[in-house]
């Protein structure tokens, strides 16, 4: 590695903290790019990348997008400390899978439908403790960029109802990985590091917060991410 990682981002993402995480975890450094939000999928092309999402790495000519994507990534670039360690890597990539496909894209949308309706009903009107300014640095453009992915994102009224019914058995499913050792464990994996920062985000809407922070789960998000976090380490770096 000649090089240090690049890690195009947008504001308070969920995603793009993970990759953060991960990339904390292995004890690299890395530079920040952060693109508007709601622009990263026209800029992710241009930039040379397959597709359009973030978090996206770039290191010594190589782009990496997606989670799950960067942890292997970061695992051949530095060995130690594993982020699929392979005496659990089935069960990891399982609970991987869960966070990626399932809680990732369930906080999203719960936390657009309640900032679209109302900022007030997000921690700091989506200037959250945990993960800092969500999606924009000022609530006017929150509000403006909350609208756009909402209508992005096809939410409604009838997809949150859904989702919101289908949010305690998916903290079921990750409260059975911590009670396994999975998550949460004595020692961190790429599973837990995109885990946390969805459960964050769910947190921020006030009428899940009792429910999501009653959690064993919750304990993986304090060990992570606890409210001086933002402070020590900023938004995006």
């Amino acid at each position: 590695m000649s090089g240090v990682p690049k890690l195009y981002v947008i504001l308070g993402s969920h995603p793009c903290r993970a990759a953060m995480l991960m990339l904390e975890h292995k004890g690299l450094g890395w530079r920040t790019v952060q693109l508007p939000s709601g622009l990263q999928t026209l800029l992710m092309r241009p930039l040379g990348f397959p597709g359009r999402t973030v978090p996206a790495l770039k290191l010594d000519g190589v782009r990496v997008q997606t989670n799950r994507r960067i942890a292997r990534y970061l695992d051949e670039l530095v060995s130690d400390p594993p982020l699929l360690p392979r005496d659990r890597r089935e069960e990891i990539e399982a609970a991987e899978r869960l966070a990626d496909e399932v809680l990732q894209p369930l906080a999203r949308r719960l936390a657009l439908a309640a900032g679209h309706r109302d900022l007030s009903s997000l921690d700091g009107h989506g200037e959250t403790e945990r993960l800092g300014p969500l999606l924009a640095h000022t609530t006017r453009r929150r509000a403006r960029v909350f609208r756009v992915a909402r209508r992005y994102f096809g939410i409604s009224d009838e997809t949150e109802a859904l989702d919101r019914a289908a949010l305690p058995g998916v903290l079921d499913e990750v409260d059975a990985w911590v009670a396994i050792g999975v998550i949460n464990g004595p020692e961190l994996n790429a599973a837990d590091f995109q885990v946390a920062p969805s459960l964050c985000l769910l947190a921020s809407r006030w009428d899940l917060r009792e429910e999501v922070e009653s959690r064993p789960s919750w304990r993986l998000a304090e060990r992570l991410l606890p409210p001086d976090y933002i402070r020590r380490v900023g938004s995006s770096e």
